[in-house]
């Protein structure tokens, strides 16, 4: 016969244990992340207003005036455009000292991609503390890729501005993957905590979806998403995929000097896919590297 002193007790110990058997378990914070990315309801940053403006008039063909006037509503990005056209990529005899002189030095195509260039720049100024160390090396690697790429464009007839842009952009999705990790983060229990390492590869496995989301949104040019999208692809192939194969060349570049969330100063270049279709060897390669070194010096200041 059962006691039923040790019954009541027991009984008095079951439903405890049977609540904490059938908790839910802590969805991972990872998961939740690429389910609203997935689903759609990822909060992506919309462009300045000054750079639609710009977008806009440039399509209609509205000239310098105009599209000097736009740039110069909004004092900050009209500053860093002057900035930029005193750089010593496109210094003249005299600095510039006006935003319409600016864009008449540089021209209406590199100015729109200027303007782009310093609205994507405007999202790493949103970083959230936990996660400013990795904003700042990936805004490091994203320039230094813009400078290799603009090296390497004028070796298969590519226009260095546009190399220049697909460079400092390829890797933006990672920007917006880490907001919105930094988001959930600040409206979840602390079990949803996520470290280091974990964010990171979450990002590397997320960014280029996201930032083609982004970049669609953006409306980027077709051949600057395609960039974002296959600046990974290790089978490039012919004359259409010249661009990428810049990019991704330039992205190892970085990474061999140490501008990059996984430097790797030892890596081969000569052996990875790009430098075959761009027909590069150790010694261009090498020539390459030290051109790199003197571009990141020069444009320090510039964005």
């Amino acid at each position: 016969m059962t006691n039923p002193a040790s019954a009541a007790a027991r009984d008095t110990t079951t439903p405890e244990a049977v609540d904490l058997e059938q908790a839910p378990p802590v969805e991972p914070l990872a998961v939740r992340v690429e389910r609203q990315i997935k689903e759609g309801r990822l909060t992506l940053p919309v462009m300045p207003a000054v750079a639609l403006d710009v977008q806009r008039l440039i399509e209609a063909d509205a000239g310098i005036p105009a599209v000097a006037t736009a740039i110069g509503r909004d004092p900050s990005i009209a500053a860093a455009v002057i900035k930029y056209a005193n750089s010593a990529m496109y210094a003249g005899l005299r600095d510039v000292t006006d935003i319409q002189q600016a864009v008449m030095r540089l021209g209406l195509q590199p100015v729109q991609q200027a303007v782009t260039a310093l609205s994507a720049r405007s999202l790493f100024e949103r970083a959230a503390p936990a996660h400013a160390e990795l904003y700042k090396r990936i805004w490091r690697h994203s320039l230094t890729t813009a400078l290799a790429s603009r090296r390497l464009a004028s070796r298969v007839r590519i226009a260095p501005d546009t190399a220049f842009l697909a460079g400092l952009l390829h890797d933006l999705g990672k920007v917006v993957v880490l907001q919105s990790v930094a988001g959930l983060q600040g409206r979840a229990p602390a079990g949803f905590a996520i470290d280091d390492a974990t964010v990171l590869e979450f990002v590397e496995a997320l960014h280029c979806s996201v930032g083609d989301m982004l970049f669609e949104t953006w409306k980027i040019p077709s051949d600057l998403r395609d960039v974002l999208r296959r600046h990974h692809d290790p089978s490039l192939s012919g004359v259409g995929d010249m661009l990428v194969a810049v990019v991704q060349m330039a992205d190892l570049l970085a990474a061999k000097v140490g501008a990059s969330l996984h430097p790797d100063p030892e890596l081969s270049l000569v052996d990875c896919p790009a430098a075959a279709l761009l027909r590069l060897d150790d010694v261009k390669l090498a020539s390459l590297l030290v051109d790199l070194e003197d571009d990141l010096e020069a444009t320090h200041d510039a964005f």
